[in-house]
């Protein structure tokens, strides 16, 4: 869970676990559409509780805050010896939608390369980013 140091505000939540790609982890985080520092007024229409929603900018770059820390995060696991499927851990994937450039963006700029723009019928029918970084 993400919340703010001062408020205790709920923000986003994020989550790791087992990844497709052989001894690869797979990190995820989701924040309220209140939380973004950006959002176009069609994504807060569609997502955001109505009445409710009023974008913060003091937290512009939260999710690049939590990828960072969740590369970090398994870094240490690497470090540490811990496997992923019975295999070494080797490098952190994520997914991010063309039209959310706040997820994309927040991979890229934590370090995560790009490696395919393609459907997974696991997340639906959008193009997504597929990202990766080696650990």
């Amino acid at each position: 869970m993400v919340s703010d140091a001062q408020t205790e505000d709920f923000l986003g939540i994020t989550n790791t676990g087992c990844s497709t790609r052989p001894k690869h982890a797979e990190i995820a985080f989701l924040n309220k559409v209140d939380a973004w520092s950006s959002a176009t007024a069609e994504v807060v229409k569609r997502y955001a509780i109505p009445k409710k929603c009023k974008l913060n900018r003091q937290y512009e770059g939260i999710g690049t805050v939590e990828v960072s820390t969740l590369l970090q995060y398994h870094a240490e696991l690497k470090r540490q010896g811990y496997q992923v499927r019975g295999e070494n851990l080797e490098g952190v994937v994520a997914t991010a939608r063309l039209d959310n450039p706040g997820s994309w963006k927040a991979c890229a700029k934590s370090g995560m390369e790009v490696t395919d723009v393609d459907t997974n019928s696991n997340y639906g029918p959008e193009l997504r980013y597929q990202l990766r970084r080696a650990i």
